[in-house]
């Protein structure tokens, strides 16, 4: 049976809530087809949402999926809001070279 849990509050990098509109006016992308038209791959994406509020307790900051849900625990999730600036997707893939790459996934074409 799936357990169900809520996930802390995301706050906007000028403060309060991050709602659809202050992030658009940021220029923060909200929806996973914005990410994907910015070049990021899907495992950044994942790995990104998930510290979001979630420490491993570790260094180890890239993930595999299979890595992921070995490692979150739901006693790591901190219960306080986290801000989505205090996570960096850009510093997962990076499609400055017409590929998306990361330390540990292999280079693959980006979604044009």
């Amino acid at each position: 049976m799936p357990q169900m849990a809520h996930l802390p509050l995301i706050l906007s990098p000028k403060g309060g809530k991050l709602s659809k509109r202050n992030a658009e006016e940021l220029g923060i992308p909200v929806l996973v087809r914005q990410y994907r038209e910015l070049g990021y791959e899907p495992e950044a994406l994942v790995n990104y949402l998930a510290f979001l509020g979630w420490n491993p307790g570790t260094e180890q900051e890239v993930f595999t999926l299979e890595e992921l849900i070995e490692a979150f625990s739901l006693d790591r999730v901190r219960p306080a809001p986290c801000s989505s600036a205090s996570t960096s997707c850009s510093g997962i893939t990076s499609s400055s070279s017409g590929a998306c790459r990361s330390r540990s996934w292999p280079a693959r074409p980006c979604p044009t």
